[in-house]
């Protein structure tokens, strides 16, 4: 019987080699990490299956090998989510330049002048209103990533708008006479 604790901090003692193993595939060290602190949860849990102490880091090397591999295939199926998505047309929660309301539309053509991801994300959470958690969910990212990403694109919006319009307020924008 292998002792918990002792065994997880031995596994530990090795975190960058454990990293190493599942950057190979996913090739971002964050996700690395993300992974190798998932193999530990799960080898926290199944270390009472293990009968041979010998083997413990060739067992949690193929621990670590599966989740990266689960990944890459959660990774497959989000990218080929997305893709799917921007064959559809895509429904625009807010009004149209013609709806006879004075909307400024350089706000709403910034969005495709920032980055992708931020530029969905602010789609989903401020046009859509959906939750941030939610809009993680959908995006297959962490909620941290999303709150971050979400920051970063509020930041990128704010300088094209005052690229645009000489405003960073989208609530000025809405009033403007750009042409």
């Amino acid at each position: 019987m292998l002792s918990t604790e002792h065994s997880l901090a031995q596994l530990m003692s090795h975190w960058d080699r454990w990293v190493g193993l599942a950057a190979r595939s996913l090739n971002e060290r964050a996700d690395a990490e993300d992974v190798v602190q998932q193999a530990l949860v799960r080898a926290a849990d199944q270390l009472h299956t293990l009968d041979d102490p010998q083997k413990l880091e060739g067992w949690f090397a193929t621990i670590v090998r599966r989740l990266a591999i689960d990944e890459l295939r959660r990774r497959g199926r989000v990218k080929r989510q997305r893709q799917r998505l921007a064959l559809e047309p895509a429904p625009r929660p807010y009004p149209a330049p013609d709806a006879g309301e004075d909307t400024c539309v350089c706000g709403i053509d910034a969005l495709d002048d920032i980055p992708d991801a931020y530029a969905e994300i602010l789609r989903r959470v401020i046009l859509s209103e959906e939750p941030v958690g939610q809009a993680a969910d959908a995006l297959g990212i962490s909620a941290t990533n999303a709150s971050v990403r979400l920051h970063r694109a509020r930041r990128a919006m704010q300088q094209e708008l005052l690229e645009r319009c000489g405003t960073t307020s989208t609530q000025e924008c809405l009033s403007c006479d750009c042409p």
